[in-house]
């Protein structure tokens, strides 16, 4: 499973799928399979991948650390907006959930940060243009 992770991290999608297969076919009941799968289908850019089509839908559905794991990823990948949705979501799932909680403050963070480094860049053009 740690391997997994860290070939999604890398962004090795093609690698991370034959990683989580081959858990799957090891131990079909391990949880974390759909997990980190899932994690790693939205943290994929959309290239129509399968990543993550495993899992049970019923306990992932409503499960906070699924939302959270693809908000984590997503957010790694500097998608600081879709990442804070999805950690609202797992905190819809179960408000005491603290690493969304922590994730989620991060998000907005940086989110706001990159927000307000781009105006300040407009200006700074703008500026530089009007003189």
């Amino acid at each position: 499973m740690l391997l997994a992770n860290h070939t999604i991290d890398a962004e090795d999608y093609p690698e991370a799928e034959k990683l989580l297969e081959q858990i799957a076919a090891v131990n079909p009941c391990t949880g974390g399979v759909g997990l980190w799968g899932s994690a790693g289908a939205f943290a994929k850019p959309a290239t129509g991948g399968t990543i993550g089509a495993r899992g049970s839908p019923e306990i992932l559905a409503t499960n906070p650390r699924v939302e959270y794991l693809i908000g984590l990823k997503l957010a790694q990948n500097y998608r600081f907006a879709e990442g804070a949705a999805h950690q609202r979501q797992a905190l819809a799932f179960d408000e005491h959930y603290l690493p969304a909680k922590a994730q989620l403050a991060q998000d907005l963070l940086r989110w706001a940060k990159r927000l307000k480094d781009g105006d300040s860049r407009r200006r700074c053009r703008n500026k530089m243009a009007t003189t």
